[in-house]
């Protein structure tokens, strides 16, 4: 079961997963300072993020994608939805606001979409 099983679904949107764009942030020195300040100790992501963000107020960002100059906090993390049609209607809204309080328990500010095809019915 995926935490995304909770989220509505309708005949013409229902979610995918989610992608952090424009790119998965990838750790890199500031993991190993991390590794090496924290050796025994279990911390929550939170914590690690926490961590990150304080290292680049520092440091400046630290992601280690190729020419990646984007701090951690600015790899925003996206719910993707599959949908028939991505025009800005009132029932894609209102379908988007139903999806937000589970976006804001999962740590998820923004949306991506996916056009659906249309041979493919949406389960329901």
């Amino acid at each position: 079961m995926s935490i995304f099983d909770r989220y509505p679904k309708t005949d013409k949107f229902r979610v995918l997963g989610s992608i952090v764009l424009p790119h998965k942030y990838i750790v890199g020195i500031a993991k190993e300072l991390f590794n090496k300040d924290m050796v025994g100790l279990e911390l929550t992501n939170k914590e690690k993020e926490t961590f990150i963000i304080n290292f680049e107020k520092k440091h400046g960002p630290s992601c280690c994608a190729k020419g990646c100059n984007l701090a951690f906090e600015e790899h925003i993390l996206t719910l993707v939805i599959e949908a028939m049609d991505i025009t800005p209607r009132p029932e894609l809204h209102a379908y988007m606001a139903s999806c937000e309080p589970y976006m804001k328990e999962d740590g998820i500010t923004g949306f991506s979409f996916m056009p659906k095809q249309e041979e493919n019915e949406i389960p329901k």
